[in-house]
């Protein structure tokens, strides 16, 4: 059923049908993050198959219902286009989105910053809010005590293991799936995080960093079905590796270094 919208077989009419396209993505989402899981579980072998061949049909379409949604919006609300990201989906169920005049200076807000805690939005001073929730960002305050200066001369930097190995490479930064023609056999593919559209470019890659994750990320996963050394959750990677850089992953301690910097731009 979400497939039809996913290739453009239909397009969403109305805001019930959007609402039920997105209940029902909801829905089968923590399904798929579950089959994501499965090939490498200690489970039946025969799961384990139909599962990642579940995936493999599956994983294009991991990231389409953002562009689903965005497209109907729009279509539904022309003075909004471009800034769908900072709505809610109360905003939209409970008719706020309707009163576009309202809904656009709520957005410059947001814009400006905001924090999204416990269901809620909250906009004006960022360190305000920080503190009233007794929260501490901890990037923030590299950012605000100029240490992102000081990884900017890093030579070194340091994240957990998810699949071992060493191997040494050019760097390519990867932002979004529109850049991915960038990696070339034998790169370093590094980024905040992978995601399914990344794949092609994982394949050429001989090694993945990540500013973030876990173990049971995206880039952890596909490194250890690949085997390609993998150190994710370095918090600085794209800050401090630029493309062109030779870099040594070594994925048997955790460590990534800059072996020589480079002046590839592309």
């Amino acid at each position: 059923k979400l497939k039809e919208y996913y290739i453009g077989k239909k397009i969403i009419k109305n805001i019930e049908e959007l609402r039920e396209i997105q209940e029902l993505y909801a829905f089968v989402w923590s399904y798929t993050a579950i089959m994501f899981m499965i090939p490498r579980s200690f489970v039946d072998e025969e799961i384990k198959k139909l599962a990642f061949n579940a995936r493999i049909v599956t994983q294009e379409y991991n990231e389409t219902p953002e562009e689903v949604f965005k497209e109907a919006l729009e279509r539904f609300f022309p003075k909004l286009k471009g800034n769908t990201r900072f709505i809610l989906p109360a905003e939209v169920w409970n008719g706020d989105v309707k009163d576009t005049e309202k809904m656009l200076k709520t957005i410059k807000e947001r814009k400006k910053g905001f924090i999204f805690y416990k269901d809620k939005i909250y906009t004006g001073i960022l360190q305000d809010n920080l503190n009233n929730f007794n929260i501490e960002l901890v990037d923030t305050e590299s950012v605000i005590s100029g240490k992102a200066e000081e990884n900017k001369e890093k030579k070194e930097i340091k994240g957990q293991i998810a699949f071992k190995g060493k191997v040494r490479g050019k760097v390519k930064i990867i932002s979004s799936d529109k850049n991915l023609g960038k990696i070339k056999d034998g790169d370093i593919l590094v980024a905040s995080m992978t995601m399914p559209k990344y794949l092609p470019a994982m394949k050429k890659a001989s090694a993945f960093v990540t500013d973030e994750g876990g173990i049971t990320c995206h880039a952890a996963i596909i490194a250890r079905e690949m085997r390609k050394p993998c150190i994710i959750g370095t918090k600085i990677a794209t800050q401090v590796l630029k493309d062109g850089d030779l870099v040594e992953v070594d994925a048997e301690r955790g460590i990534v270094t800059i072996v020589e910097k480079g002046s590839c731009k592309k």
